[in-house]
């Protein structure tokens, strides 16, 4: 039994989870009950970067019981070097996978995101732009408008973090993590209030950095 989230469904499948008993068993289908390693069996699921939990345990008839839930993926990020990752909700990282693809906000930039053996608060090879990455994303993640909305986030030098959203025009300057939450409020709130009265599209860039409120700009954002 495999279970997750939207995001997570696909990053594996039942044939997969049976490939690593197999690998992790020698073979488990009609073995006898001593002839499955049930511990092992669950230890070599939990290693596979996808699965989030895993229980093994036999049932009284002698079938073996498999459950599975999948990681979700908040996150897809491309870095200088072209290394692309997912980041899921607790801030795993966690290779692409080929045939599957999560419709989750794509961080890119000119910065390093190196692959990681534990979750980003707590290895050491972490770095800024990995946390700054995980905290938008987790707000994000968390808000069904915003989800629906960020599409891509750049980070370069000049710049620090700009979003560019699925629908309109302009580019929104978010310069750094700080406030994020609050900045996403006070946009939403210039949305809803600037929409109905203002072409959008006419302003280039959107600059979220000021205390409660919005500063459009009419002119070229260069990246």
């Amino acid at each position: 039994m495999i279970e997750g989230s939207e995001e997570g469904k696909g990053l594996i499948t039942e044939d997969e989870v049976m490939q690593i008993c197999n690998s992790a068993n020698k073979g488990v289908l009609g073995k006898t009950s001593d002839q499955i390693d049930i511990p092992n069996l669950r230890r070599s699921l939990l290693i596979n970067p996808y699965i989030h939990q895993a229980q093994v345990y036999q049932k009284l008839d002698g079938r073996c019981k498999i459950y599975i839930e999948t990681r979700t993926p908040i996150a897809r990020v491309l870095d200088s070097a072209g290394t692309s990752s997912y980041i899921d909700q607790e801030g795993f990282v966690m290779p692409l996978k080929d045939g599957y693809s999560a419709d989750v906000p794509f961080f890119v930039g000119l910065f390093r995101s190196p692959m990681l053996s534990q979750d980003i608060e707590h290895d050491e090879k972490a770095n800024v732009h990995q946390k700054e990455i995980l905290e938008m994303a987790r707000i994000i993640s968390e808000n069904e408008t915003w989800n629906a909305q960020a599409d891509h986030f750049y980070w370069s030098q000049k710049h620090r973090w700009v979003m560019i959203p699925r629908v309109g025009k302009n580019v929104v300057w978010l310069d750094s993590p700080q406030n994020f939450k609050k900045k996403l409020e006070n946009l939403f709130v210039f949305y809803s209030k600037a929409m109905p009265h203002v072409d959008l599209d006419s302003y280039d860039t959107l600059d979220t950095r000021f205390i409660n409120q919005i500063v459009g700009i009419k002119r070229n954002f260069a990246l």
